[in-house]
């Protein structure tokens, strides 16, 4: 793939019709390759094609917001860009069923409870305590509600007493009109999550690096780790909601 600066070495080029059509052109198959990761989580009833449509309308978007003077590459801010935009019009649609978004705050406020955030792992017989289930069936139940996970920005947060805590939409700072000192902050949360991301265990961190920046799917994720696409499921959820609970902090 070639770097946004061949098509467009200044700014203002971006607003050549030919140009962006390049840009559009070079960048398609990301939005391919996001929406289909997406999908793959999805009810049946939502179409890839749809969502490729609207990622399509992320990475236009990402072409007129871009600022070349930031030193962040294209590729990564038309990824943040796609995904957001197709992220954000499923929440619209309100596409995740009742009963699994149900499944997801119980299972955030059973870690809560459970203490988590502290370092620890959980049993299954712990959870399936605290949820009310009988123990086999907690594998399918974090399967189901984890396997959904998307980082809702309306998505409540919970404190160990299992009250709301607010929601991630409150900790996101404007980028867009920062200041220094709102630019300053923004990196120090960013060294922050860093921090708590060393803070994970072992295969947290393995998981999180395998998901998200070798971009393995759930199934490739348990074989090279030797465990089951469940245990994934559990062991990704379980990290999101520690690395949540610590952003909750500042």
């Amino acid at each position: 793939m070639r770097k946004f600066e061949e098509f467009c070495p200044r700014a203002e080029l971006k607003n050549t019709p030919a140009i962006r059509n390049q840009i559009i052109e070079e960048y398609a198959p990301l939005i391919k390759y996001i929406a289909t990761r997406i999908h793959a989580g999805l009810p049946s009833n939502i179409e890839l094609d749809d969502l490729i449509s609207i990622g399509a309308l992320g990475l236009i978007d990402a072409i007129d917001k871009f600022d070349m003077n930031r030193g962040v590459l294209f590729k990564t801010y038309a990824e943040s860009r796609i995904r957001g935009k197709i992220l954000d019009e499923l929440r619209k649609l309100d596409w995740l069923p009742r009963g699994l978004r149900q499944k997801n705050k119980a299972l955030d406020r059973a870690y809560s409870k459970l203490g988590i955030n502290e370092g620890r792992e959980v049993s299954d017989g712990e959870l399936a305590a605290e949820l009310g289930i009988d123990e086999a069936e907690v594998q399918q139940y974090i399967s189901q509600a984890g396997g959904y996970t998307m980082l809702s920005l309306d998505e409540q947060m919970y404190d160990r007493d299992g009250s709301e805590s607010g929601t991630l939409s409150d900790l996101i700072p404007d980028r867009e009109n920062a200041g220094p000192e709102e630019h300053l902050e923004i990196t120090q949360n960013q060294e922050f999550l860093k921090k708590h991301i060393r803070l994970l265990s072992e295969k947290e961190q393995q998981m999180l690096a395998l998901y998200y920046y070798e971009e393995l799917t759930m199934k490739e994720i348990g074989t090279v780790l030797g465990i089951t696409e469940s245990r994934v499921s559990q062991i990704h959820s379980q990290a999101l909601f520690k690395l949540k609970k610590a952003m909750g902090r500042l």
